[in-house]
């Protein structure tokens, strides 16, 4: 297993550092609800059938759903963002950190991301590009990272992105994450984003 040096200091070096956890999925714990400040589509909800798995979700077929959530840096600088992918009925979004909470990217957010590639005939090929596309630029927007909700395996399961921008220690910021509308590859109707966690450390 390779760790990049931003995911050892994350899960190997600083697991006792100070750490700033925002839980979406605990029914018991709405602490975050002081953190969400500015909130354009998105819906604290549990979206199976049990009703026990929680998170702040947004569907919306036209994407540029927008959520400003209030951050403060941790020791090492690190926002981690917790989500959910999945096969079917789920899309992809962005993420950055900024001293508004407005959203100062609200043309990027319309932007229909092609991450995925046509197969012969009608069926699409279902790809979840490299760990490294998740961080890649866009357009030259060297602090916004792709949160790519889709991959091909038949489940739909929790993954987390390190932000390519650092929160110093101590400072607050607002960690923004808009939904992109759904490109020519997506499986199903819905075009969905599920948040779980934020965390600084």
């Amino acid at each position: 297993l390779y760790l990049s040096s931003e995911e050892d200091i994350a899960y190997v070096t600083s697991v006792d550092a100070e750490e700033r956890l925002i839980d979406f999925t605990n029914p018991d714990d709405n602490n975050w609800e002081g953190h969400v400040l500015v909130n354009e589509g998105w819906t604290w909800y549990a979206d199976n059938k049990f009703n026990d798995k929680y998170g702040l979700i947004t569907n919306n077929s036209a994407g540029e759903s927008h959520v400003a959530i209030s951050l403060t840096g941790g020791k090492n600088g690190l926002v981690e963002i917790s989500y959910v992918i999945s096969y079917e009925n789920f899309g992809r979004g962005f993420a950055w950190v900024d001293e508004s909470q407005d959203n100062t990217k609200q043309d990027l957010c319309k932007k229909v991301l092609h991450l995925c590639r046509m197969d012969k005939g009608n069926d699409a090929t279902w790809r979840t590009e490299k760990r490294v596309e998740c961080q890649r630029n866009v357009d030259g927007e060297e602090m916004v990272s792709i949160l790519n909700g889709i991959w091909k395996a038949e489940a739909s399961v929790q993954t987390v992105t390190l932000l390519r921008e650092k929160l110093p220690h101590g400072q607050q910021k607002y960690l923004h994450v808009c939904l992109t509308p759904p490109d020519e590859c997506q499986r199903g109707t819905e075009n969905k984003f599920k948040l779980l966690s934020v965390r600084t450390f």
